[in-house]
């Protein structure tokens, strides 16, 4: 499937004493489209590019219908984070660029063409599944295969694969999900009730729209725009969102009402 494609080269520095601040820099950004961009060459490209010298590093990639969002996290040590990269490290960053810029050509496709928009019904629910400790799950892909092979409606909203390598590994994964509004009875919500990790919101496909709406009014932009990252419930249908949009993100709380009553920016 085509999709716009960002890949983010970001100088993590770190101050191994004190309170250990922290800075991140962004290097090279590349922006492009393909339909050959996946998982797998994503997390080759991250295992192949950034050099055995880098200790500490990690990767985070971003992943809707129509974007995915890939960024190279290498970590430098530095005895404060407002003195500029070390020679040395310069030179890594610059075999990490190659690298990069190696892969954007073999996945670019050549002339852009547009990416439609998919529709999905209002009805549809909200599924929220998060696990920690690893960078995917086959447990959320199996799920997703017996959604196929049941001819049950889904669409992957947002889905997110963090990995890290700092002396012991970690990371996490985590999917916003919509689905055909079935699971209240047959096969599908006995797929469902079999996944601890995965939450069945009182939440459709609708009200996300409309709050889309809400934000983006705000921040002046259109709702296409916005990548909705998470969701909660609390009570009397009180929901909390972050959104990301132009790096920042926003986290937004609305009442029963879609009123909202906290609206907070972070980097």
């Amino acid at each position: 499937m085509l999709k716009n494609i960002t890949i983010s080269l970001v100088a993590h520095k770190l101050v191994f004493s004190g309170d250990f601040p922290k800075d991140n820099i962004l290097i090279k950004e590349w922006n492009f489209q393909s339909s050959t961009v996946e998982t797998n060459n994503i997390i080759d490209l991250y295992c192949t590019a950034i050099p055995s010298e880098i200790g500490w590093t990690s990767y985070d990639i971003e992943k809707t219908q129509k974007q995915i969002r890939i960024s190279l996290i290498p970590t430098f040590f530095m005895d404060s984070i407002h003195e500029d990269l070390y020679i040395d490290d310069k030179i890594l960053l610059d075999v990490i660029i190659k690298k990069v810029n190696e892969y954007v050509i073999i996945h670019t496709l050549d002339i852009p063409r547009p990416i439609n928009n998919v529709k999905v019904p209002s009805d549809f629910q909200t599924l929220f599944y998060e696990i920690s400790g690893q960078s995917d799950s086959t447990e959320f892909q199996e799920l997703i295969s017996q959604l196929k092979a049941n001819n049950i409606e889904f669409y992957v909203e947002y889905e997110r694969s963090n990995a890290v390598d700092q002396g012991a590994s970690g990371g996490f994964f985590e999917a916003l999900v919509f689905i055909q509004n079935t699971i209240a009875s047959g096969v599908a919500y006995d797929l469902l009730k079999k996944i601890p990790s995965l939450i069945i919101m009182n939440v459709k496909k609708e009200r996300i729209d409309c709050i889309k709406e809400k934000v983006a009014h705000i921040l002046n932009t259109q709702p296409e725009n916005l990548l909705l990252t998470a969701l909660e419930e609390e009570q009397n249908g009180v929901v909390n969102t972050v959104f990301n949009f132009n790096r920042f993100k926003y986290n937004i709380k609305l009442n029963d009402k879609n009123e909202i009553v906290l609206f907070e920016k972070s980097e």
